[in-house]
């Protein structure tokens, strides 16, 4: 499997955030490209503490944002990211009760491609234009 790669045409236009968005694919590109070759349980463990950490942050700085500039689309993108975050717990659940499976891996680049490639591109540029027109209105 090819891991989702970060390219300029995902960028949204927050710088912070999409430092954070680009760290995610560079963490994701790593972990997958030994996803054909011999990994050790450790790896994946590692891996999936990491994700659920650092989305963690990385949800709560994004509302966070949101809250300053008074995005009306607050609510229903921080529960696209409990949904997220929920389906990484069932990961890390899956793991605990199957090892580093071919289905684990299947999940978890699902979950990976869907947030990364779908939910950037459609909730966080939703985001970003709205930031934009802020701004905009501010100055």
């Amino acid at each position: 499997m090819e891991p989702p790669q970060w390219t300029p045409a995902i960028a949204v236009g927050l710088p912070q955030v999409d430092d954070q968005h680009r760290e995610l694919f560079d963490r994701a590109g790593r972990f997958f490209a030994t996803a054909g070759g011999v990994r050790q349980e450790a790896e994946v463990a590692a891996a999936l503490e990491y994700l659920d950490r650092y989305i963690r942050f990385h949800f709560s700085e994004e509302e966070r944002l949101m809250e300053s500039l008074g995005y009306p689309g607050l609510a229903a993108h921080r529960e696209e990211h409990e949904a997220y975050a929920r389906r990484l717990d069932g990961l890390g659940s899956q793991f605990e009760s199957e090892g580093d499976s071919a289905a684990l891996m299947a999940a978890l680049d699902g979950l990976l491609r869907l947030w990364l490639l779908e939910h950037i591109s459609r909730a966080d540029r939703l985001l970003a234009e709205f930031a934009a027109s802020s701004s905009r209105l501010r100055s």
